[in-house]
């Protein structure tokens, strides 16, 4: 198992471009002192960090040990609803080993990964203030008095009240902007189907298959040769 866990520089830096974001998002915490919890900061970093390290390490060990099998059950192959084709367990594992090792998809996904960051945060600088607005005139069309009292509650507030106020609203609102972006980029990955591993990994599996169909073709136009020599 040791072996597993030492990893090449395409899977750390893999690992470490969705992590320490992530731990970043996570910590966010307007108070007094500032917007980043330094403590849980550094927590989610290594616990998002160990957690991914640890899942692919397990996942190499595992599809390591099936590859070397030379019988195994054999599967179906679905993406969707749609079969893309059968084949054996351990067949599988050799292809998903293959791309395991590509260092080319690990440098490729890294870049997705950091321009998909890229366009949410411009989607959220962009958009976060109208998302803002927009929630502020809801509440004083549905709730005018409730809105009335919570701007008079406002004056009584000290300076450093208000500061903070404003940043934790600002804040809800920038987070409803990101989680809005990422729906919306989940239901577009869902109708396109492309999603780096997976979008690679159908195309083998689609390549297997092909390759299997014309053996099997060619293995029984062999047969029917062989037969019609005999007959003769």
């Amino acid at each position: 198992m040791l072996k597993y866990l030492v990893l090449r520089m395409s899977q750390v830096m893999l690992i470490l471009s969705f992590s320490l974001p992530m731990a970043l998002a996570l910590s966010l915490e307007p108070s007094c002192s500032g917007f980043i919890n330094t403590g849980m900061l550094c927590v989610y970093g290594i616990s998002i960090t160990a957690a991914l390290w640890i899942s692919l390490a397990m996942l190499t060990r595992k599809t390591d040990r099936c590859r070397r099998l030379t019988d195994s059950p054999e599967i179906t192959i679905i993406n969707g609803k749609q079969v893309v084709g059968r084949m054996k367990e351990h067949e599988k594992a050799e292809i998903v080993w293959q791309f395991l090792l590509d260092d080319s998809l690990y440098y490729r996904l890294t870049g997705l990964w950091w321009r998909s960051i890229y366009h949410c945060l411009g989607y959220a600088i962009l958009r976060g203030p109208v998302v803002i607005l927009s929630v502020l005139g809801l509440a004083c069309w549905l709730a005018p008095d409730y809105v009335a009292l919570m701007v008079q509650d406002w004056f009584t507030l000290s300076v450093k009240e208000q500061v903070l106020l404003t940043s934790s609203l600002m804040f809800t609102g920038y987070i409803i902007t990101v989680m809005a972006w990422f729906f919306y980029q989940a239901i577009a990955l869902k109708q396109s189907g492309d999603s780096g591993f997976r979008s690679v990994y159908l195309e083998r599996m689609q390549q297997f298959s092909r390759a299997h169909q014309t053996s099997d073709t060619a293995h029984t136009d062999d047969k029917g040769s062989v037969s019609d020599d005999c007959s003769r």
